[in-house]
């Protein structure tokens, strides 16, 4: 995620860091960088004989919007009624974003692609893959990863949150529908710039001073909790809430047509 920057990355790439209109090669950039670490992570793993008799599990973090139209799903046709759009002129007033255009990294309730996470799983047994490449399209969560871990292990007696995966994964188990609760980051709705960062950095963090590590200040959790978006999530339908000075407007989303 942003700054889309790694130790090779030069002056010049990491540049424009705060542009999101220039963000996009840098992200692709970024993009072929982890592909190449996962290729070296998963050779280094069979070289070694960690796939022999194994449950593969690749779980990326959450998304990231680039400011691209339809980047948040709120389609301006479709979302927005006769009247003034009281959510529209939030955005203007709080993140100088447009309606249908966002832009972070967990940081947007409204814009799906900052909330989907890659999730993948490869069976071996006998240094042989036994599972078959599929797709399922049914909504999973993280609480669903240690219950599916329990399964592959054989240990029933754990208590989870989650739905165990592994039927689906190996049998095309039809899933559950669930509806899930999701909250944002922190400091979401920011237009970000060196000086607002900075600014930003001095509000809500201090560094210790008998060890020189960064930390968040704990007199302004408080504050960093009123700023968050939360929403429930549950088939097509999002019900999301966004923090406007001491109260919270709701917004109400269908996903498959803005």
């Amino acid at each position: 995620h942003w700054p889309y920057a790694w130790a090779a990355s030069s002056p010049s790439q990491v540049d424009d860091e705060y542009n999101i209109e220039k963000r996009g090669q840098l992200y692709i950039e970024a993009l072929k960088q982890v592909d190449q670490q996962v290729n070296k992570l998963l050779q280094t793993l069979q070289k070694y004989g960690y796939l022999d008799n194994s449950l593969l599990i690749l779980l990326s973090d959450h998304g990231e919007a680039l400011y691209l139209p339809g980047s948040r799903q709120t389609d301006p046709l479709a979302y927005q009624g006769p009247g003034a759009s009281t959510f529209a002129d939030y955005l203007q007033r709080k993140t100088s974003t447009a309606l249908e255009m966002s832009v972070g990294h967990g940081s947007d309730l409204l814009s799906a692609d900052q909330y989907h996470c890659l999730l993948a799983f490869k069976i071996y047994e006998h240094n042989r893959v036994r599972t078959t490449p599929k797709i399922i399209n049914t909504r999973v969560a993280l609480i669903d990863l240690a219950p599916t871990i329990f399964a592959f292990l054989g240990i029933t007696n754990q208590h989870a949150d989650g739905f165990p995966l592994l039927n689906a994964i190996q049998r095309n188990e039809q899933l559950p529908e669930r509806a899930f609760i999701m909250e944002s980051g922190m400091l979401p709705n920011q237009f970000l710039t060196r000086e607002k960062t900075r600014e930003l950095g001095k509000k809500f963090f201090a560094i210790e001073p008998y060890n020189g590590q960064l930390h968040l200040r704990k007199d302004k959790i408080a504050n960093l909790d009123k700023e968050k978006l939360y929403a429930i999530i549950e088939g097509d339908w999002v019900l999301a809430l966004y923090p406007d000075d001491g109260g919270y407007i709701p917004v109400t989303l269908h996903l498959n047509d803005g």
